[in-house]
């Protein structure tokens, strides 16, 4: 499932990855299976997902926007929030991958938080874009 909405039931979430990688495991037991975090980047939640001894070729798939960074001057202050938010892999002790990236830099677009939802305010004033 690719982004799972942040508002999921994450036991219900974790129920449906644990019995798809099962089936996954029976049919192909060297492939990948990679979920994403559903917008909760935090090892504390995802960490329990599969036992210590359960995990090869388990990896978490984060998806990390400039978007929703709030809005900075400068593009350090961008690098340096998003290798603060990197450090979080650290702790999962799956291998994390990055799986997508957004050059959009604000939220103007329509749509851009999902289909026919505008869910955070802009941080400064724009014209929103189709």
């Amino acid at each position: 499932v690719n982004e799972p909405w942040w508002s999921s039931d994450l036991d219900t979430l974790k129920g449906f990855y644990r019995d798809v990688r099962a089936m996954i495991k029976e049919q192909q037991p060297r492939i990948n299976f990679v979920f994403h975090d559903a917008f909760h980047f935090d090892a504390n939640e995802w960490n329990s997902l599969f036992a210590d001894d359960d995990m090869e070729n388990v990896i978490m798939d984060t998806h990390q926007y400039f978007a929703w960074f709030g809005q900075h001057e400068d593009i350090g202050t961008y690098c340096d929030d998003y290798g603060n938010i990197m450090k979080t892999a650290q702790a999962v002790k799956y291998p994390v991958w990055v799986g997508e990236w957004s050059l959009a830099t604000d939220v103007c677009a329509t749509w851009l938080g999902g289909f026919n939802d505008a869910n955070t305010d802009a941080s400064r004033e724009c014209q929103r874009v189709d």
